[in-house]
């Protein structure tokens, strides 16, 4: 089984176990990332992330999302198990991150894995996720029980101004 994650990415203590109990064949599963702020990630030392911050309530993220400033903040709150997965459950609409993702080996190897013809980021994962779908693997959400927080870093294209709409 096969579980993808960017490498500016840091997972809550049970991603990889939510992305194991989520797994059935013939699904893929696609999370989100909480995107972390310039300001906050300077905060996220080792330490920081060895304490345990990241996998409980943290206040500090929930205020730098309240600013705009930290993305999707609200996945990062812990809620439990049952609540996650009626909220993952409950919307058919998903799409694959390749930060967020996961799926069985044979079906990667089905279409051929990532295409990497593609230049710029982003577009590699959607076109994997269309062709998983043509080949008869369906997607579920995992966005409220696999968490995960992406570092900011200066080419992220979400922060940048002339992008928000």
């Amino acid at each position: 089984y096969l579980i993808f994650i960017d490498g500016d990415c840091i997972p809550r203590r049970d991603f990889v176990q939510a992305h194991l109990e989520a797994r059935e064949p013939g699904f893929y599963l696609c999370g989100r990332d909480v995107r972390m702020s310039e300001q906050f990630t300077r905060r996220v030392t080792r330490a920081y992330v060895e304490s345990g911050r990241l996998d409980r309530l943290n206040l500090a993220l929930l205020w730098d999302g309240v600013f705009g400033r930290s993305k999707w903040t609200g996945l990062a709150i812990p809620l439990g198990m049952q609540l996650p997965r009626y909220l993952d459950e409950r919307r058919r609409r998903t799409f694959l991150k390749g930060s967020n993702a996961s799926m069985w080996r044979r079906d990667f190897e089905q279409v051929n894995g990532f295409d990497e013809s593609f230049v710029n980021q982003g577009r590699e994962d959607s076109d994997l996720g269309s062709r998983l779908s043509i080949a008869g693997v369906r997607p579920r959400r995992v966005r409220y029980r696999a968490v995960i927080f992406h570092c900011f870093h200066e080419d992220h294209h979400w922060y940048r101004r002339e992008h928000l709409g």
